[in-house]
């Protein structure tokens, strides 16, 4: 049975790695996610990670920029290595617009926050990362991909 996902919500906006490495906003992730991942285990495995950006402001970052320092600022502290991750999947979404949300692994407290924020906050990061449990690969629309 796998352990369950690491997941955490942050009100945040996210740092393009483009403009260089910041130590402060990698310091504060890691701080972030040490908190939502205290006592436990780092995962081990194969792995999935999970990055949503809600904004409410103009977005002009490109997602696939954003990724590489979040991922750099959970290393050690969620997985030892991010050569562990074998599947991700990372999105930028208008807060204002229209969008569903899927809360299938979402811890109680997490989604609370998330709730929270989604009301006011101008921008907000959820990482998720958890044991990839099907070597299934899919082709077609991400709408329908789940992992």
């Amino acid at each position: 049975m796998p352990e369950s996902p690491f997941f955490m919500v942050v009100a945040r906006k996210p740092m393009s790695a483009n403009k260089g490495t910041n130590k402060k906003y990698k310091d504060d992730l890691r701080a972030r996610a040490s908190e939502c991942h205290r006592g436990k285990p780092v995962l081990s495995g194969p792995l999935y990670v999970r990055i949503n950006w809600f904004h409410r402001e103009r977005a002009e970052t490109d997602v696939d920029n954003i990724t590489k320092m979040i991922i750099d600022a959970l290393k050690g502290v969620v997985f030892s290595d991010d050569f562990q991750i074998i599947r991700f999947i990372a999105s930028r979404i208008d807060a204002g617009g229209d969008y569903d949300l899927g809360i299938g692994n979402v811890p109680q407290d997490a989604l609370g926050e998330l709730q929270s924020m989604l009301g006011n906050a101008p921008h907000i990061l959820t990482v998720e990362v958890g044991e990839v449990i099907s070597r299934y690969v899919r082709f077609g629309p991400l709408e329908e991909e789940t992992f």
